[in-house]
């Protein structure tokens, strides 16, 4: 059987609200790395859509998740011919081109290229899909050009719900039984995956960190606790988890009993963490 000679790809798959940004920030100060923040092939076209009352704020941050904007501004790593390229195109460039384009350029750097995929389109959608797919469109893209490095990480769903409720653009835009559903659907894939829990992460981030590192096939400097807080070129909440700049489990916030009943009533809710290994407060 023959090797698999294609360029390596590395995904990082997480949800919205579930501590994914203190965890990118952590992989994105390892030597050599190049991170696209919260990537996703729908991005494109959702960036030529006629906004709607319930998208428009949404829509109107959508540039920051371009993969080419975030090459170029960031990380200028694309050319002048790149960006001709990109300017004479008719067309929007298909996804798996940009993100083949990009690649290209950073391993002709000897730099590794991490792409955070927003999975949230996949698995929640709201308030871009309410009919999300609960697979990751991002491998059904890349997959065939690369050979992808992935790896998961995951948030008790009380706590990433929560979050989310703190956050205006999903506040009212998810309802719980759709938020469960979609919850179980990313468990299951990270069950099939392997995963990392943010809960783990906060007590143990030289471990898990490290972990992270092996399976995205990227070298690990132990020195990123020291370092992670400063990292910009980032999408999420660059302020890190609540303002801190030290990683700890941020206390859950308060939640009232028949809210707790709701989620243990939930099928979907009861199996996500039984895939996951929680328990219910």
């Amino acid at each position: 059987m023959s090797a698999d000679t294609r360029p390596v790809l590395r995904l990082l798959h997480m949800m919205a609200r579930s501590g994914g940004t203190i965890i990118a920030k952590c992989l994105g100060v390892m030597p050599g790395v190049v991170m696209l923040s919260e990537v996703h092939p729908s991005v494109p076209d959702l960036m030529h859509t006629p906004p709607t009352k319930k998208n428009k704020n949404a829509l109107a941050v959508l540039w920051s998740f371009d993969p080419l904007r975030q090459a170029d501004q960031w990380y200028g790593l694309l050319t002048d011919e790149d960006k001709d390229q990109v300017r004479a195109s008719r067309r929007t460039m298909p996804f798996d081109e940009s993100i083949a384009m990009i690649e290209r350029r950073a391993r002709q750097r000897g730099l590794s290229l991490i792409v955070r995929d927003w999975s949230h389109l996949d698995f929640l959608g709201e308030p871009f899909n309410p009919d999300p797919p609960g697979r990751f469109a991002v491998v059904e893209s890349l997959g065939p050009r690369f050979r992808l490095a992935r790896t998961i990480t995951v948030r008790h769903p009380i706590d990433q719900w929560l979050s989310m409720r703190n956050l205006p653009m999903l506040r009212e835009e998810i309802a719980l039984e759709a938020y469960l559903a979609g919850c179980r659907r990313f468990a299951e894939e990270a069950a099939k995956l392997g995963f990392v829990r943010f809960e783990d992460f906060a007590a143990e981030p030289q471990r898990h960190v490290r972990m992270l590192c092996e399976r995205l096939e990227i070298a690990c400097d132990p020195s990123f606790e020291q370092r992670w807080s400063s990292f910009r070129t980032i999408t999420g909440d660059v302020g890190g988890s609540r303002g801190q700049d030290r990683i700890s489990l941020p206390p859950r916030r308060a939640i009232d009993a028949g809210l707790l009943d709701r989620f243990a009533a939930s099928a979907d809710y009861r199996a996500t963490i039984e895939l996951l290994g929680y328990g219910h407060p």
